[in-house]
């Protein structure tokens, strides 16, 4: 069964999980190991098995996966499978991932990275699920709500567990055990006791010697005994009555405690539209233009996945992904648009949803106004009839000069006449380039130059109109559709 194979270490099961479950309620089908997994059976080989049948790898980089062996084996073995790959980036950037495992750059490709922000990988669970259908992979008919209420049990048991939620907290530290009572440590205590007596004894009267007034330690019963095992303080020195103390000085500095502590603003992006440009320079009327907005992040922070909108003539049309953005970094979305007659605007507007924090929110805009449409015009320019004075038992022409008065070239199209509103015959002109002329020839034949409805032909005295209609079977996209006609009346004599 095809599904979504999400490639992940443990210590990154939650976002796994997230993910998972984010697509399953859009009816995707997911593969995850913490729910996938079968007790029993090889694990390398069900999740290689899993990765084959799968339509597209959701790949989760962290500094714990990428160095994982066994997510490698994943990786390695969906792109030579060919698989579709979606980079999740977890507390690291993109050039870092790069520097520390070429492998899994090489095999992922030019598929765009996206990084979780400091939100979380909420935040871009909207952006995941657009790339996925943009994958071109179709949700199911219907939400499995047993495998959603699975994974988000498996989800709430993870985050209610210390390595689930992976919270920091401080280090434990285990109080120090008790010593059993025995005879032994009095013992020790005792020598150690001794040896310190013995060393003051020594030292002292030579510490006298050298001017230290300070008399032999006494060893009557009212000497303290000091533990081996507790530091020894110096007791400060007691003033004499005679000497002052000396003043606070009232240029004192306060304590750290009341020491304001200054923090400093984490850095923000700030997106903005660089350029619109289109291809072909001078599109036709009626085809395909394609416009490549640049969005640069000028900001001091990094900026994760965001949309940006676009509008023609101030009219809403779609948005395109913006995927991660360094500080200074630009990316580039295409849209394609059929060309229509007129002058058009088009504007776009970076972060159109607001889901990037930015440090300014005022400059996400840009329009320009679509120049260098070209589309032909084609006009009946003019109808004449030689000689002036036909009669109905002489040969006589209508010459109609047909113009493109437009500034682009008519592909092959035909020019209708009509009498008195009956089609009597038609003439097609190949090609006709802008600001180019070309004539077309009616000739008609004494007893039997005009047309009747009923399909035979007559040879009446009377009065007559003539009209030409150019790209009378609408083969031509013109500027204007409303000039193609032109009429001439004519007197026949006998």
């Amino acid at each position: 069964m095809s599904h979504i194979f999400i490639a992940h270490v443990e210590e990154d099961a939650v976002i796994a999980l997230k993910i998972a479950l984010a697509l399953e309620e859009a009816a995707y089908k997911t593969w995850c190991y913490e729910i996938d997994t079968i007790p029993g059976q090889s694990y390398i080989l069900r999740t290689g098995e899993s990765v084959a049948q799968s339509e597209a790898v959701v790949v989760i980089i962290s500094p714990h996966s990428l160095g994982s062996s066994q997510v490698t084996k994943e990786v390695v073995r969906a792109h030579e499978s060919s698989k579709s790959f979606i980079p999740i980036l977890v507390d690291i950037s993109h050039a870092e991932f790069q520097l520390r495992q070429p492998e899994w750059q090489e095999a992922i490709g030019s598929a765009a990275s996206i990084r979780i922000p400091q939100e979380g990988v909420e935040a871009i669970i909207p952006l995941i699920t657009e790339g996925v259908s943009l994958l071109g992979i179709k949700p199911g008919p219907k939400v499995d709500d047993a495998r959603v209420n699975r994974i988000q049990k498996t989800l709430d048991e993870l985050n209610a567990s210390p390595t689930g939620t992976r919270v920091k907290t401080a280090p434990v530290v285990a109080p120090a055990p008790k010593r059993a009572k025995s005879g032994k440590p009095l013992i020790i205590s005792l020598a150690s006791v001794a040896v310190i007596i013995i060393l003051l004894a020594v030292l002292l009267p030579r510490l006298n010697k050298s001017g230290n007034q300070s008399p032999p330690p006494s060893t009557s019963s009212t000497t303290p005994f000091v533990s081996s095992n507790t530091p020894t303080t110096t007791a400060p020195t007691t003033p004499s009555a005679t000497t002052p103390k000396a003043p606070v000085s009232s240029t004192t500095p306060p304590s750290s405690a009341t020491t304001p502590v200054v923090t400093t603003p984490a850095p923000k992006p700030d997106l903005v539209i660089q350029d619109i440009t289109w291809t072909p320079k001078s599109p036709n009327l009626g085809s395909d233009v394609t416009f490549t907005i640049v969005v640069v992040n000028k900001g001091m922070g990094e900026s994760a996945a965001s949309h940006v909108a676009y509008y023609i003539d101030d009219t809403f049309i779609d948005t395109l992904v913006v995927n991660f953005l360094d500080s200074g970094s630009t990316g580039k979305v295409p849209f394609t648009w059929k060309t229509e007659s007129g002058t058009h605007k088009i504007k776009a507007v970076a972060d159109f949803n607001n889901s990037v924090n930015e440090s300014d929110e005022t400059n996400n805009e840009k329009e320009i106004n679509l120049s260098g449409v070209t589309a032909p015009d084609l006009i009946i320019q003019d109808i004449t009839v030689t000689p002036t004075n036909p009669l109905i038992s002489k040969d006589f022409l209508f010459t109609v000069t047909v113009k493109n008065q437009g500034n682009g070239a008519a592909g092959k199209f035909s020019i209708y006449f009509y009498i008195n509103g009956s089609e009597c015959s038609s003439f097609d002109i190949s090609a006709l380039y802008a600001g180019q002329t070309t004539t077309a020839v009616l000739q008609c034949v004494g007893y039997g130059w005009s047309w009747s409805p009923g399909g035979t032909w007559r040879s009446d005295k009377g009065t007559y109109i003539l009209q030409a209609t150019t790209d009378g079977g609408n083969s031509v996209m013109e500027s204007d559709e409303t000039n193609n006609s032109k009429s001439l009346t004519f007197t026949v004599s006998g």
